[in-house]
């Protein structure tokens, strides 16, 4: 009697040591998803990054190109005054010419 009451006790102690074992495995295995979960996000923020980067990597590029066209813009409109008051000189002289001359 006190031999089967030992071993009833042995196996409870060794299926108390199971559970327990499976319970430190079942921890383990929620800490390895939620390290899972952060490496999620951190990649998806660091995708949202690269994005918002690309975003205003496009945006400087088309801001260079409107600099470039005012630029340009600017410099015919400057050509075209330079050559419109040229050709005025030219007609003022003209006239003043052809005034004195008679």
């Amino acid at each position: 009697e006190e031999e089967e009451r030992e071993r009833q006790e042995r196996e409870e102690r060794d299926a108390a040591a199971g559970a327990a074992e499976v319970a430190a495995e079942a921890a383990a295995a929620a800490d390895a998803a939620a390290a899972a979960a952060d490496a999620a996000v951190a990649a998806a923020d660091a995708e949202a990054a690269a994005a918002a980067a690309a975003t205003a990597a496009a945006a400087a590029e088309a801001a260079d190109a409107a600099a470039e066209a005012a630029v340009a813009a600017a410099a015919a409109a400057a050509a075209e005054q330079s050559s419109t008051t040229a050709a005025e000189v030219e007609k003022r002289a003209a006239l003043k010419q052809r005034l004195l001359g008679e």
